[in-house]
């Protein structure tokens, strides 16, 4: 360990006259951090967020927007069952409302839809783990009602889908 000298005993006017000449220092020398400098760095992170949160919506919103239009408006052609009377088809399975349920529990089968093919041939609702997985099914059932109404010959949706 070294031994330092102890300090030297500071009388109360040298004391203020360190002190004053260390506020006029501090006063004197420019500032270490200039605030336009912050609001620079913190700028891309906001738009960044911005972006993101912006994305993230988009999708969402798009999600919802495929979700409507692969179920369509309830036209003649559109039978109405109750939806406790649909089954649920899942992973390929056809499934209770109440397996349903249990699956919910546990986190899996948390997103539904109901498309008016399935629902008419097959009395059914799906369920799927993601909404990636919901989002690739809904652009399929939209391809194959496109090559429906395009009069393509094309196989009933529950035969495609089972």
């Amino acid at each position: 360990m070294i031994d330092l000298p102890d300090p030297r005993p500071l009388s109360a006017e040298r004391s203020r006259e360190l002190r004053e000449h260390l506020m006029d220092t501090m006063v004197a020398d420019p500032r270490l951090v200039d605030p336009g400098v912050a609001a620079r760095r913190t700028r891309p992170l906001v738009v960044g967020s911005f972006l993101v949160v912006l994305l993230v919506g988009l999708g969402l919103a798009a999600a919802v927007a495929i979700t409507v239009v692969a179920v369509g408006p309830n036209g003649p052609e559109a039978v109405v069952v109750s939806s406790d009377a649909l089954d649920v088809l899942y992973d390929g399975n056809r499934i209770t409302q109440d397996d349903l349920v249990e699956l919910t529990k546990v986190g899996k089968g948390t997103f539904t839809m109901t498309d008016v093919d399935t629902e008419r041939d097959l009395r059914a609702t799906r369920a799927f783990d993601t909404l990636e997985e919901l989002d690739a099914y809904a652009a399929a059932y939209l391809a194959w009602q496109n090559a429906k109404a395009d009069g393509q010959d094309v196989e009933a949706w529950g035969t495609v889908r089972p």
